[in-house]
């Protein structure tokens, strides 16, 4: 580590005592953080297995979890709607773009990896 980084910012300045209990109050306050989070995740785990009745694009209204509900939304945006922002997510709850680039422009979303986007670069580059 750098110690001039470290150099105007007061802890050069600070014994060790008070290095010791900056740290401590730092540990405490990631505690609490992990815990809160972990509250939040085991909220939404439980919302995501209750039952709601989602409107369909025919009108009509069929009962699913949450889960499903948010995947059938995202799917309707991204079709109906051509919403990528949507398309996307759906592409990486599938698995699809994890070490692939997404291209975006003109309301267009392409899946591509990144090998390819990287000689697309260098032909338009020349």
């Amino acid at each position: 580590m750098n110690d001039d980084n470290l150099k105007g910012h007061g802890f050069d300045e600070r014994t060790a005592s008070e290095q010791r209990e900056i740290a401590r109050q730092g540990g405490i306050a990631s505690g609490e953080a992990r815990r809160r989070n972990r509250t939040l995740r085991e909220l939404a785990q439980i919302i995501s297995e209750k039952k709601v009745n989602m409107p369909m694009p025919d009108g009509s209204t069929e009962e699913m979890t949450y889960d499903a509900a948010l995947v059938q939304s995202m799917y309707q945006r991204a079709v109906a709607k051509g919403d990528t922002k949507a398309a996307t997510f759906i592409a990486k709850v599938l698995g699809e773009i994890e070490d692939k680039h997404v291209v975006e422009g003109n309301g267009t979303v392409i899946f591509l990896p990144k090998e390819e986007i990287d000689q697309m670069d260098k032909v338009l580059d020349k």
